[in-house]
Order: C-alpha cells, then structure tokens, then sequence
C-alpha cells in the first residue's frame, strides 16, 4: 500500500536519528495508526488520551517531550488545541507528496 511507505519514510529517518528513543516510536506509530482510523485524512485529529493508551506512554511529561521532540525534527507539525475535540497533528506536504 502506498500510505505504508510514510510509516517506512519515518522508521528509516528514526533508525539514522540517535535522538529517536522508543518513546518517539511508540508515539509516532500510535499517530499513523490514528490516521489510518481517520482514512488517512490530513491533519490528523488526536486527542492526548488516545495517543498515550496506544503507545503505552504512562507520564504526561514524556508525551509532551516526544511531541515537541518530532515536531522539532520535522516529522510533523503539531497544532495544540485546549479543547476536549483534541489537537492535530500535520504531515509535511513533501512526505505526503511521495504517496502519489
């Protein structure tokens, strides 16, 4: 499948990235997983509940600093929103460019 080859893209940046912890992983999977539910529809809508039950991450503190971490390392944007409808997570437009 094409969408597949994002989740390729991101693992093989992650592996040539020593600040990549398995943190960052679990979190990233469990956002593609969110947007595989949402029929790969991008921004992807998260909610912080969500994300930590899918990746296991158990402390609040941990999610923030794997959320700001990716951001910083450009796989994604990430745009907060303070309300239960949750926040969203944007792919670069060149990563979603390689789909076609």
């Amino acid at each position: 499948m094409k969408h597949e080859k994002l989740l390729n893209h991101f693992l093989s940046m992650a592996k040539n990235d020593d600040l990549i912890q398995r943190s960052h992983l679990s979190l990233l999977i469990a956002i593609y997983h969110q947007w595989q539910n949402n029929d790969y529809r991008n921004p992807v809508n998260i909610t912080r509940r969500s994300l930590m039950l899918t990746s296991k991450i158990k402390s609040f503190a941990t999610y923030h600093k794997c959320i700001k971490d990716l951001e910083a390392l450009a796989y994604f944007r990430y745009e907060p929103c303070y309300k239960p409808t949750g926040s969203f997570i944007h792919w670069p437009k060149d990563l979603l460019a390689m789909l076609n």
